[in-house]
């Protein structure tokens, strides 16, 4: 009797890491090998409806790039600012010039947008011009109705 109650428990801890393996293996997120990103769905349409060429996609791709390094430093330096600006034990001196480094910072952030805005209206064909702006726009807009992000 003794074996047997051995066995028993020995078959009822390999049923039960049965179920814990099992269960790890389906509840895990799946593996995602590294593909490139995805492409924002605005800008899968705006590639689509202007039938860029090969050089056009390559200026585009490199434009994005810098674009996004540029644009990524500034607002991380405006976050880092923007912490200095707001914390509770500062002198005005140095809240003082915490905001004017925001608003330059700002103007900055505006500027980089404009020119980056500039180099894609000047891939464009006169034909693409038009779809270009709507494009634009449709950043803007979506920019604006973007909620904060959370750290």
């Amino acid at each position: 009797m003794n074996k047997n109650k051995y066995l028993t428990l020995l078959v009822g801890l390999l049923v039960l890491l049965n179920v814990l393996v099992l269960s790890f293996v389906v509840l895990k997120k799946p593996h995602r090998p590294n593909f490139p990103p995805e492409r924002h769905p605005l800008e899968k349409d705006l590639l689509h409806r202007m039938k860029l060429g090969d050089d056009q996609l390559a200026t585009l791709e490199k434009s994005k790039e810098t674009y996004k390094a540029k644009s990524r430093n500034l607002h991380q330096e405006l976050n880092e600012v923007s912490i200095q600006y707001y914390s509770a034990n500062i002198e005005d001196s140095v809240r003082e010039n915490a905001h004017r480094k925001i608003i330059d910072l700002t103007d900055e952030i505006y500027q980089v947008n404009l020119d980056h805005f500039e180099e894609l209206r000047s891939l464009c064909t006169p034909s693409q011009i038009e779809i270009m702006e709507e494009f634009i726009e449709a950043l803007i807009r979506r920019k604006d109705r973007r909620p904060p992000q959370r750290r």
